[in-house]
């Protein structure tokens, strides 16, 4: 893998990890 890929690999887990936890902690916050 070339570097360029493995930044856009780890920024696009990054994206969907803080995504997800954003859209956990609002679930959390309206129950």
């Amino acid at each position: 893998m070339t570097i360029e890929s493995m930044l856009a690999v780890t920024g696009y887990t990054i994206a969907v990890f803080s995504f997800g936890y954003m859209i956990g902690k609002d679930l959390n916050t309206r129950k």
